[in-house]
């Protein structure tokens, strides 16, 4: 069992044991969005971690700084995701509504539109179609990893 975090929240970066009694550091930022953990690892040739550092981050004080090109991605981006809005890509049969029934849990649900999906493609002649499922809209979908599932 590890060892618990520390008691003080603003704390960010600390070091506990591992199952096997091993000091791992630990930078846990998720709970503040300014702070960004930076952790650097080198490993020596058996892929053991021969040295490391990790710090914390404050970006609380910091000026945004914008960047034009990631702001001409992220509207051509968006313009094609409203332009989808217009088509509909997806019917299901029952509501999504996460209740269990007659194909109207989570995995029947979920399953049925990847699947509809994948041959929609596959009737098309694309056979590495990229099919991403977001929750939303009464998915109450549990973490499905990328890949070929």
């Amino acid at each position: 069992p590890l060892e618990p975090p520390p008691a003080n929240p603003k704390e960010t970066l600390f070091e506990r044991k591992s199952s096997d009694s091993v000091l791992v550091t630990v930078i846990k930022t998720s709970t503040f969005p300014f702070l960004l953990g930076d952790l650097s690892i080198e490993l020596d040739e058996n892929n053991a971690i021969s040295v490391y550092s990790a710090q914390v981050i404050d970006y609380s004080e910091s000026e945004p700084t914008k960047n034009s090109t990631v702001l001409e991605f992220l509207a051509s981006t968006l313009q094609k995701q409203q332009d989808l809005f217009v088509n509909e890509l997806a019917v299901s049969d029952v509501p999504l509504n996460a209740t269990n029934g007659i194909c109207n849990n989570q995995e029947c649900t979920l399953g049925n539109t990847v699947t509809d999906s994948i041959i929609w493609y596959t009737k098309r002649n694309q056979y590495d179609a990229a099919i991403a499922v977001y929750p939303g809209g009464g998915f109450q979908n549990t973490l499905i990893l990328e890949g070929k599932h």
